[in-house]
């Protein structure tokens, strides 16, 4: 022991001595990988990389810590400091610019990974001969563009490098490889993003570029300018849009939302929109209220969605920086709490008081408005893509990285449809899989096809070949080891998968297995209290994990000694799983279930394990009708918590037999739906519900709401669709039901609107007219068709047509007409239109 104890000081003396900074935080955190830091550390000081090492130490997550390899950190500066000595604009950058927006080596969440070393030759020699910074950027946007399309995934962040591999991504994943390519050829970028939209359900994240001495907005991986992006009308009309930065920012131009010791969030909302700001005062009985949390809030997927938290000051007041959109602003502090609805308004500075007590919370209804966006004038761009060579490009890379045909599957057997599946999912990987798979015997074989079936595809082309063979014989020993008669769903989601909740994705089971198989013990009880005590005394508890990195997997937790409470979890469904028991985390994250013939609860917080749930039964009812059965949790209606802010839950639900039975406990919580009209402005409703032994429906009223004004469906007053050029006579528009969708091939917008409402689109109770703006007939056609419209025929029109003669601002347009009435005309990104065409037709 005291041998250990001398060199990890002789150790800690090395790293101070290699540049005088690094604290024994940092070295802590690294666990039994600070060698790695320390060999960075050193080498970096005797190449002349000291201070760029220093500041990447400094605000490095644990999950950095724990899995850097100094070789790979040291190939990734090499490679940043080969371009930053070749680019022209070199002199252009400032010690501001590079640290903060060029040398991080990570955007959000992602993996790590080493982008810039893999890559940094091949986007040189994109810009090298480009007059400028902005010239520049496009060119890498578009080789990004040529490298993926935009694709829902799941909600962890995938690195650029998978993003590549798998020819697609979320707009998150999107920023992350624009901006990686970016800093790659040495220009500033950052990602900016808009937590929740108050006009429509989801999100976005996109690029920000610096050039010509200002940030300008750029959709990544899509072909547009500069500050010229189909989000340019959705981003007036936000709460607020953040911009995150790696480090610790001292006092800027820009308005810093929040600064942290490892990242600061800059609030770029003036950046995008005509601003307010909102001074929000926190009074108990008149007095001020010091330290209270405040949030805003706005209406996204079925909830109060926090925009913005903060406490208040000495004097009970906090400022918020917002756009001119309604919020709903919520105050908190033991107990005690209030609300107030500010209605937005053209003032440059207001105030809002609310006041908190101990009391119910009622329920209630009201409507959050929305900004309306006059016209815009349309931008006039030099930039012109070759589009049909870039999507070339983009279409040989997808064949590159998709060597299985997924067509293939519907004439396999039910073994090959798995084992095609696996393969069709690894894209790039799918090579070397097929490799591996050749080599192993039967068993194996077996083995393999579980294993990766019990993974989501993200994790399947995140996967490598290295260490496989060992994890998969750790996975048959997991289900040699489990009990009979378990559900085979419940082993193959919680007991075979290496995927836990939104971890970094490795291989660790067999580490956790060699390093806890021996805490089992006679019977699962004993067993899950063994592993229980074994985490609580030995791993260390951190109260947050920070903004960027991933959160830590099970081997992680274990050898950096620490964790967040999730992460403790984590770690203690990871033994579990390992030596022959499924277990998951617990909906709330605040606890973790384990299979002990049914699902069993254990926490941190309780003493006691709770034998006995309690359930929620749902009733929807709209204008007199039961629409149980269509009633989807998230999207149509969802369950939240007014604690230190609105929480939605994600809670476990039972659909059997039509009915919407919710497994709870037995605190207080409120059903919260929203009705959106054709601005997006949104009739919420507030109910108090509570669940209880037996299921006695609560009943929860929906619809159109009485009070709707005119023209609160009508972007702008209907005169009529003239559609002769396209041979559309007047007498099949003013006939029945019509729908017309105006559509644009290349924007998100369409895409997403689209996409989100195709299943209503296609089961329309009448007549659909599809109008593409693009250069030709088989791009509309190809463009429905991918996104699983159908279709009989599809028209192209013009930006002049649309524009002038139908007087269309923003694409997707959507008309619809019930025996030539226009009953809705709706623009822009519009995530629930299938929920509004449902309401009339």
């Amino acid at each position: 022991m005291k041998t250990i104890r001398v060199v990890f000081i002789l150790l800690f003396c090395l790293v101070i001595s290699a540049n005088g900074f690094v604290s024994l935080d940092i070295v802590k955190s690294a666990g039994d990988n600070n060698n790695e830091v320390s060999k960075l550390i050193a080498t970096a000081n005797k190449i002349g990389y000291t201070r760029w090492v220093e500041f990447l130490l400094s605000s490095m997550p644990n999950a950095d810590l724990v899995n850097l390899k100094a070789d790979d950190f040291i190939s990734y500066l090499e490679a940043l400091d080969k371009n930053l000595k070749r680019v022209p604009w070199r002199d252009r950058i400032n010690d501001n610019l590079f640290y903060y927006y060029i040398l991080p080596h990570r955007v959000s969440q992602e993996p790590l990974e080493n982008f810039t070393s893999l890559y940094a030759d091949t986007l040189f020699s994109l810009i090298k001969n480009t007059k400028n910074m902005r010239e520049a950027a496009l060119k890498i946007n578009s080789w990004a563009f040529t490298q993926m399309e935009y694709k829902p995934t799941s909600r962890w962040d995938q690195s650029a490098v998978v993003t590549i591999n798998r020819g697609f991504g979320r707009c998150e994943e999107m920023a992350i490889l624009t901006i990686k390519a970016l800093r790659t050829v040495c220009i500033p970028a950052r990602m900016v993003y808009t937590p929740w939209w108050p006009f429509t359900n989801s999100n976005h994240a996109w690029v920000e570029v610096w050039a010509d001495g200002r940030w300008y907005a750029l959709g990544g991986a899509e072909l547009a300018d500069l500050d010229n992006a189909w989000f340019s009308v959705p981003s007036k009309r936000a709460a607020i849009i953040k911009s995150i930065v790696y480090g610790r920012m001292k006092d800027g131009a820009e308005p810093i939302y929040k600064r942290d010791k490892d990242f600061t969030v800059i609030n770029s909302t003036p950046n995008y929109t005509e601003i307010t700001e909102l001074f929000v005062g926190v009074r108990k009985n008149n007095q001020p209220v010091e330290s209270t949390s405040v949030s805003i809030n706005v209406y996204n997927y079925s909830s109060l969605r926090p925009v913005g938290l903060k406490k208040t000051d000495k004097d009970g007041f906090v400022k918020f920086i917002v756009g001119k959109t309604d919020l709903f602003v919520y105050g908190f502090k033991d107990s005690l709490w209030g609300y107030k609805v500010w209605r937005s308004s053209e003032k440059l500075q207001d105030t809002v008081i609310v006041n908190i007590s101990k009391r119910e919370f009622p329920d209630t209804s009201f409507w959050l408005y929305t900004r309306r966006i006059k016209k815009m004038k349309s931008k006039n761009s030099t930039y012109k893509p070759n589009r049909d060579s870039l999507k070339l490009l983009q279409h040989q890379h997808f064949c590159t990285i998709n060597i299985v045909d997924s067509t293939l599957i519907e004439t396999l057997t039910e073994k090959d449809k798995k084992l095609v599946r696996i393969f069709y999912n690894a894209k790039a990987k799918g090579k070397s899989f097929i490799k591996f798979y050749r080599k192993l015997s039967n068993n194996e074989k077996e083995i393999f096809i579980d294993y990766f079936n019990s993974l989501p595809p993200k994790d399947i082309v995140s996967s490598d070949t290295t260490g496989l063979l060992k994890e998969l014989k750790a996975v048959d020993r997991s289900h040699k080891l489990i009990k009979e008669g378990i559900p085979d769903s419940v082993v193959k989601e919680n007991l075979l998968s290496d995927r836990i909740l939104f971890e970094h994705f490795a291989y660790w089971r067999y580490f956790i297995q060699q390093r806890y198989l021996s805490l089992k013990k006679r019977n699962i009880r004993e067993t899950v209290d063994t592993v229980f005590l074994e985490v609580k005394n030995n791993i260390g508890e951190n109260k947050e994990k920070g903004y960027f990195g991933p959160e830590k997997n099970p081997e992680d937790v274990c050898r950096t000694k620490t964790g967040t409470k999730v992460e403790r979890y984590i770690l203690i469904v990871g033994i579990l799983r390992s030596i022959g028991i499924p277990a998951k985390i617990k909906w709330d994250y605040n606890g973790f279930l384990y299979w002990n013939s049914g699902w069993k609860e254990k926490s941190f917080d309780k003493k006691t394990e709770k034998e006995k749930e309690v359930y929620l039964s749902l009733k929807f009812d709209s204008d007199g009708r039961d629409i149980t059965k269509k009633q989807r949790y998230y999207y149509d209606y969802g369950i939240t918590r007014f604690g230190e802010y609105p929480d939605m839950l994600d809670v476990p639900i039972d659909t059997t037999d039509g009915r919407r039975i919710i497994s709870l406990d037995d605190k207080p919580a409120y059903c919260i739906t929203g009705w959106r009209n054709g601005y997006g402005d949104t009739y919420l409703r507030i109910k108090k519900v509570k669940a209880s032994l037996d299921t006695t429906d609560v009943l929860i009223e929906t619809g159109i709401p009485e009070k709707i004004r005119p023209g609160d469906l009508l972007v702008r007053e209907y005169k009529g669709f003239d559609a002769k050029d396209y041979r559309i006579k007047d007498n099949e528009l003013k006939t029945g039901n019509v729908l017309i969708i105006v559509f644009d091939t290349e924007t998100e917008a369409s895409k997403s609107t689209l996409t989100k409402a195709r299943k209503t689109i296609n089961n329309f109770p009448g007549k659909v007219f599809f109008f593409g703006f693009t250069e030709n007939k088989q791009n509309a056609e190809s463009f429905l068709k991918k996104i699983g419209i159908s279709y009989s025929k599809v028209f192209i029109v013009s930006k002049e047509i649309y524009r002038t003669r139908w007087r269309m601002r923003n694409l997707p347009s959507i008309i619809y007409l019930k025996d030539g009435k226009c009953i809705f005309w709706v623009e822009g990104l519009f995530l629930h239109l299938s929920r509004l065409i449902e309401d009339f037709s």
